[in-house]
């Protein structure tokens, strides 16, 4: 495969993390090519209380140049209760 078509596959493990979506946002912004990218997310939040890490920061109908919005199929979420979790090495793997 071509370097320049190599997917490049983004990780993260959040617990109850607000910032996550904006991780994710500023991955897309910073990369050459946000068509490469891949992300996975175990999301540990509690429902209702933490936005998930796919959450765009404002809603696409106002916004859709966003990048949880424009890649939105590129971003895989895992969501769990975060009183079910038992740590990040956990959700990581």
């Amino acid at each position: 495969c071509p370097e320049d078509d190599r997917t490049i596959y983004f990780a993260i493990a959040s617990y109850r993390d607000f910032q996550c979506r904006f991780t994710v946002e500023s991955a897309f912004g910073r990369a050459k090519n946000p068509n490469r990218i891949r992300v996975g997310v175990v999301d540990q939040i509690i429902n209702g209380e933490d936005p998930a890490c796919n959450e765009p920061i404002e809603p696409c109908e106002t916004n859709p140049e966003q990048a949880l919005c424009k890649y939105k199929d590129q971003v895989d979420v895992y969501e769990m209760e975060a009183d079910l979790s038992i740590g990040p090495v956990f959700a990581r793997h």
